[in-house]
């Protein structure tokens, strides 16, 4: 059950769509701008090199030290080498405590799942802008489609009005009025064009479209409501969030920092081996060798040591504290976006229910009885524009609740920490 309303909640915004039935020539359905932004977003392409970043992090953590090669000459006379009474070849390497190393592996492996994690909210964050852009050129371009309807309908009217005029049934007053409302129909339409413009120019940014590159429309408002089951969702939110996922890693990197930091209070070592000369009776005595073995003695533990472990541990708890404070404020914001899907929703029922039947009805009616003369052309304007604009407010309320969808989609992954 959970998966269905999880499921819903992502794809929801796609399938509702028409995008097979109505698709237009060179225009993109929103699957197809969600996945040309994911390629070419520069955002995500930029976030993407931090995890090739992250990966060369780990490579370093787990460096070891180079050892130090070194000849000593001692017993000199007269700044002579050749004369000195001992001369050592040696190599050194030092050598940190093994858990030192693979702590700091664990972290850099750490940071690098953090990071990919941010990529991956980047992502779908990048894909709720072009949703977002997507449904508003879709509300501009529906917008401006009921424009184009409703301006035949009026040129039909004009038509009759005209012939009742020339028929001297009416009164060239009608007409005048008449070609008024058209051209203010004409200016909405002005306007409506240059929101569609602007709307799509806001989408080609936000899919990130290169050079000259224009992308248009290929899919049509369709609304199917299907239930939302609240806590379910907010259960299955929670297990997908990849914000909560981040901070749940910044956790254990934090986790695994105090960890580490026990390894201070352990010693390091430091192993040379030297191939000495020696002047002995005789001559040189080339066939010795030397080792040495030195032991770091972390004395003054109660300094840097103390120091690291206690501010790891604090920061510990800051980390426990953003994760509970994450996953409160995605339980807050998945429950304020459902609410503003349902409010959505009851609105459509209301112009389903009857807003939209009715206002067609009378409309219909009232251009019945203008043909036969049993109504006034003032009554036939103010039907009409109750219709269109009950048409008008109907698209946008479908357009609102496709948005009200992909605000409760980013809801999940909208969450920074404190």
């Amino acid at each position: 059950m959970n998966k269905k309303y999880f499921l819903f909640v992502l794809i929801f915004s796609v399938a509702s769509l028409n995008s097979q039935t109505h698709r237009q020539t060179g225009a993109l359905t929103l699957q197809e701008a969600v996945a040309l932004a994911l390629k070419e977003n520069p955002e995500i392409r930029a976030a993407q090199k931090e995890v090739a970043a992250a990966e060369g992090g780990i490579l370093q953590a787990g460096k070891i030290p180079n050892p130090e090669f070194g000849i000593t000459w001692n017993e000199i006379s007269s700044l002579n080498l050749g004369s000195a009474g001992e001369r050592d070849i040696g190599i050194s390497q030092e050598i940190e405590y093994p858990s030192k190393r693979s702590f700091r592996i664990q972290n850099a492996q750490l940071e690098k799942s953090i990071t990919e994690l941010r990529v991956e909210r980047m992502k779908k964050r990048v894909a709720v802008r072009v949703k977002q852009a997507y449904f508003s050129a879709l509300l501009a371009k529906t917008v401006l489609a009921n424009l184009l309807e409703q301006k035949k309908m009026l040129e039909d009217l004009e038509r009759v009005i005209t012939d009742r005029f020339t028929s001297q049934a009416g009164n060239y007053v009608d007409v005048l009025r008449m070609k008024v409302e058209i051209a203010r129909l004409n200016n909405d339409r002005t306007e409506a064009e240059r929101e569609v413009k602007r709307k799509l120019n806001e989408l080609n940014l936000a899919v990130g479209a290169p050079g000259e590159t224009v992308y248009d429309i290929g899919d049509t408002l369709s609304y199917h409501e299907l239930p939302l089951n609240r806590d379910s969702l907010i259960a299955e939110m929670l297990s997908q969030s990849i914000s909560l996922r981040i901070a749940e890693k910044e956790k254990a990197y934090r986790q695994n920092i105090l960890s580490a930091s026990g390894a201070n209070y352990l010693p390091d070592f430091k192993i040379s081996l030297a191939q000495q000369r020696r002047v002995e009776s005789g001559g040189y005595n080339n066939g010795l060798w030397g080792i040495e073995v030195n032991v770091s003695v972390p004395l003054w533990f109660w300094q840097e040591p103390k120091g690291i472990e206690q501010d790891a541990s604090a920061r510990l708890d800051v980390a426990v504290i953003q994760q509970e404070s994450v996953e409160r404020k995605i339980r807050i914001a998945v429950n304020n976006a459902v609410d503003a899907v349902e409010a959505v929703q009851s609105q459509i029922a209301v112009f389903n229910s009857s807003l939209l039947r009715d206002s067609e009805d009378i409309f219909a009616t009232v251009i019945s009885q203008y043909r036969n003369n049993q109504t006034d052309l003032v009554t036939l304007f103010d039907v009409y524009r109750t219709y269109r604009a009950s048409k008008n407010e109907y698209t946008r309320t479908i357009a609102n609740y496709f948005l009200a969808v992909t605000e409760l989609e980013a809801a999940a992954n909208d969450i920074e920490p404190e």
